[in-house]
């Protein structure tokens, strides 16, 4: 599933920035649990690239592992993004 697609200038990345919504929220077993956010203090999840982009290194993909970033413990879930750049 895509999420997001633009374009990025030519230059260096340095990263990205995900801003998430109100009420996340997780469903298990039939069940919807609020999701946690990282501890950031803001709905902002934050990416680190710092990548030059240029003729030869001119798109990429963030594959974001839902699976591995949803942490249950005891009823209780958090946001533990894995994120991980492909070009």
């Amino acid at each position: 599933m895509q999420v997001a697609h633009d374009n990025v200038p030519l230059g260096l990345l340095k990263r990205i920035r995900f801003i998430l919504g109100n009420d996340n929220s997780v469903v298990v077993g039939g069940v919807s649990y609020p999701l946690q956010l990282p501890a950031t203090g803001s709905h902002a999840v934050l990416i680190d690239i710092d990548k030059k982009l240029n003729e030869v290194f001119n798109g990429f993909i963030l594959d974001f592992d839902a699976s591995q970033s949803i942490v249950g413990d005891s009823g209780t879930y958090r946001l533990e993004p894995v994120i991980r750049l492909i070009h």
